[in-house]
């Protein structure tokens, strides 16, 4: 887990980038994008507030969950959770969030499927409205790469009708990673639709053998590999075709 610090003082070294308090109205001047606080649930309290963005592409991010944990010398509790989203009224499309908070020490976290959590220190005073300056980036985790083949023959993608069909799925992590967690193969065609679900662990090397019993009409069969990812490896999916070719003789 990424984990960033933003005090006041790394705060105000940012001013000229931070979503702070509207100034428009007493300077006559413009501000940045997504300068505003919220323009809704005004309580004098202090404000958590800011956007979300891929790191690699800076696209705004919305659902992601962020959560404020309020932070004392014995434990952390949660003060106030959002989902960002996109707020017009704020002058950001997409990506923002905002959380009401009284004065205190938070750690926030961002979390979203596919991305490494972010933690941020966080120290609001009283009736504290500016934003978190920069916009907050959240790191994509790695696809893994997907390849199927047969058991049948020399392993390639071709059985004869009749035969059950035993089909190796292989994902495999960059840089050696071992991909974790949940994966199905469905295989859908004439006459015929099946579907095996396992949960890959370390052990498998990220590899899965599926039987998926005999398979007597001939023709093309799509078969379908869906993996839903762990905390180090994007979901993914690849989409192969199966020819099962009539019996010799």
């Amino acid at each position: 887990m990424q984990t960033t610090t933003l005090r006041r003082a790394g705060i105000a070294a940012v001013a000229t980038a931070a979503l702070v308090v509207p100034l428009a109205q007493a300077t006559g001047t413009e501000q940045p994008t997504g300068a505003r606080a919220p323009a809704v649930g005004e309580t004098g309290r202090s404000i958590i507030h800011g956007q979300v963005v891929d790191s690699r592409t800076a696209r705004p991010l919305d659902g992601v969950e962020v959560t404020a944990l309020r932070v004392t010398k014995r434990e952390e509790t949660v003060a106030a959770t959002d989902l960002s989203y996109a707020s017009p009224d704020n002058e950001i499309d997409h990506g923002y969030f905002a959380m009401h908070v009284p004065a205190g020490t938070y750690a926030v976290v961002l979390a979203r499927a596919g991305y490494r959590p972010t933690r941020l220190e966080v120290v609001k005073g009283r009736a504290d409205r500016a934003g978190l300056g920069a916009p907050v980036e959240l790191v994509a985790l790695p696809r893994p790469s997907v390849t199927l083949s047969s058991t049948a023959g020399k392993g390639g993608l071709t059985v004869r009708a009749g035969r059950r069909v035993e089909l190796v799925a292989q994902l495999r992590g960059k840089r050696g990673s071992v991909p974790t967690g949940p994966v199905s193969i469905a295989l859908d065609g004439p006459g015929r639709g099946v579907a095996a679900t396992t949960v890959l662990r370390r052990r498998d090397r990220g590899r899965l053998v599926a039987q998926l019993g005999r398979v007597r009409t001939p023709g093309r069969y799509d078969v379908d590999v869906d993996y839903a990812g762990d905390d180090a490896h994007r979901a993914t999916s690849g989409t192969f075709t199966l020819r099962v070719v009539k019996k010799k003789g």
